[in-house]
């Protein structure tokens, strides 16, 4: 257990730091913008932790291009699926997460964020016609700013 604790991750080089802050920026900045100029809701909270692992684990295989809009896209079709026919309860939520999570595996495009979608579409109770293009093209935006600001800070992405 100790040594568990006192586990650091590894330190951040300034390109390091630099990729981080230019890609969370410029992605998130991206997504607002074609929210501002389509009217549609691309800021979902589960982008956030895209962000993070595309430029702070871009070499992972959670961050390759075909994980992160499978995921994202598996994840959401499989809670409109399962979130249509249960009582929507916790419980139900519980089990929609929990094969969102099998089904990422099974398709071999697990994203963590994803993990997240169920959540919010449990929450937010929106029609599927309105999520699953909008998350798509959210999805789609967020790797095309991947793969800008890897090749502006020549980091190699994807792997």
């Amino acid at each position: 257990m100790r040594r568990f604790i006192q586990f650091k991750q590894p330190k951040a080089s300034r390109r390091e730091l630099v990729v981080s802050l230019l890609g969370g920026v410029l992605t998130i900045g991206a997504l607002i913008l074609i929210t501002d100029l389509s009217n549609l809701a691309l800021l979902w909270a589960p982008f956030g932790g895209t962000c993070v692992l595309l430029f702070s684990a871009h070499s992972s295989p959670f961050s390759q291009p075909m994980n992160v809009l499978g995921g994202h896209l598996l994840s959401a079709i499989v809670s409109y699926l399962l979130l249509s026919f249960l009582p929507h309860q916790t419980w139900a939520l519980a089990i929609t997460v929990g094969v969102a999570i099998a089904a990422m595996r099974l398709a071999r495009v697990t994203h963590p964020p994803a993990g997240a979608n169920p959540i919010v579409i449990f929450l937010t109770k929106d029609a599927w016609f309105l999520v699953l293009p909008t998350l798509a093209l959210g999805a789609v935006a967020i790797v095309l700013v991947a793969f800008l600001v890897h090749k502006l800070t020549h980091t190699k992405y994807p792997i």
